[in-house]
């Protein structure tokens, strides 16, 4: 079993070798985002209630390829929220520090002459918890975090000239938490810019 400091070794020079495949290859659309996402799923730890909160998103993908298929990779930082509804009736939030690292396969439904393009993405993506951001919290979510998770989905793209807007499904295929069953599903939405 692969221990939180081994996942990291190996999953952060996995996510570097592709940007510099990337870099190297002649036909790379670098595409960088910012977004937001927000899980679907509430779970239960410790006699509370955590519900997912909207989460902020930053990072870049690269579309490799020279025809209507194309490869993309990418890299993405999250800073992800919960709100905690306690059993007494107060609330508390909490914050988790991410790398994620989707790779899709992804296929143009229209000319990529025109100006307005529309792709759709199918493909996987790797969750890498980097830490808690509540250091001052009595509960230590990042102890029950896996360290890595993977998801499956899908999504759309609309290129607008140089404007890319995304909006992205996540299904998890293992549970996020030790505590809980929760797989999540997650929806994302991410606008950035082509060149």
């Amino acid at each position: 079993m692969m221990t939180k400091q081994s996942l990291r070794r190996s999953v952060l020079p996995l996510a570097l070798f592709l940007t510099c495949l990337s870099a190297s290859s002649a036909q790379v659309l670098v595409n960088p985002k910012i977004g937001f996402s927000t899980g679907l799923q509430d779970f239960t730890y410790l006699s509370a209630k955590w519900e997912p909160q909207l989460s902020f998103r930053l990072g870049a993908d690269f579309r490799i390829g020279r025809h209507a298929f194309r490869l993309i990779p990418g890299v993405h930082y999250e800073f992800e929220r919960f709100n905690t509804l306690l059993s007494n009736g107060t609330d508390d939030g909490h914050s988790l520090h991410a790398i994620h690292v989707p790779v899709y396969a992804a296929y143009y439904l229209t000319s990529r002459e025109n100006p307005t393009n529309i792709l759709v993405r199918l493909g996987v993506n790797g969750n890498l918890v980097l830490g808690e951001a509540d250091l001052d919290s009595d509960v230590v979510l990042q102890q029950e975090a896996e360290p890595l998770t993977v998801s499956v989905g899908g999504g759309i793209t609309i290129d607008l000239a140089v404007i890319s807007i995304d909006l992205t499904y996540l299904q998890g295929l293992n549970a996020r938490f030790d505590v809980s069953e929760e797989k999540g599903g997650v929806i994302q939405l991410a606008i950035g810019f082509l060149f």
